[in-house]
This record gives C-alpha cells, structure tokens and sequence, in this order.
C-alpha cells in the first residue's frame, strides 16, 4: 500500500489508525489461539477414553 501524506498531522494519525489495526489483530489472534487450544484439549480427553 502506498499513502500519500501531506504533513505530519497526516503521518500519525496513519501510525494510530496501524496501530489499533495491530492492537485488533493480536486481540483477535489470542482469541483464536484459546479456541484452538480448548479444541485440542477436547479432542485430547476423547482420544484417552478410547
């Protein structure tokens, strides 16, 4: 992606808007990752009682 930007006003307000994209991301991936896991260890506990 490219942005052209004007002044620096411009600049950090492009760094904010990445960084709450970023904030959102991580948030979103740790939710994933404690899905994930709560799979697995269901998936584990059936495994054991076969």
């Amino acid at each position: 992606m490219k942005f052209k930007i004007n002044n620096y006003k411009q600049f950090i307000n492009l760094l904010n808007n990445c960084k709450k994209d970023v904030s959102k991301l991580e948030h979103d991936l740790k939710k994933i990752n404690e899905f994930e896991f709560s799979i697995e260890l269901l998936n584990g506990d059936s495994k054991e009682h076969e």
